[in-house]
């Protein structure tokens, strides 16, 4: 996992919760869906569960942001 950002808003007083990741080469090997990680598989139920696919994109502020460290500095500027 190279970054995952989770997004919130509350609409009619529901919370909703948003998230996207970037993975590397590795992480296309398996689709989340077939993991054993029992973390994938709480995003999996999750999903499952309160995700509803037909509703439209929005733009929200992130409210968590991970990037390793190792991923944040590569993406320093290159030097001119």
């Amino acid at each position: 996992m190279y970054i995952e950002t989770i997004f919130a808003e509350t609409i009619d007083g529901v919370d909703y919760l948003y998230w996207y990741s970037v993975r590397g080469e590795a992480g296309l090997e398996q689709k989340v869906t077939e993991s054993e990680h029992w973390l994938d598989e709480k995003h999996v139920e999750y999903w499952r569960e309160c995700i509803d696919p037909t509703y439209p994109p929005q733009d929200l502020l992130p409210r968590v942001h991970m990037l390793p460290d190792r991923v944040l500095a590569s993406m320093k500027p290159l030097p001119q």
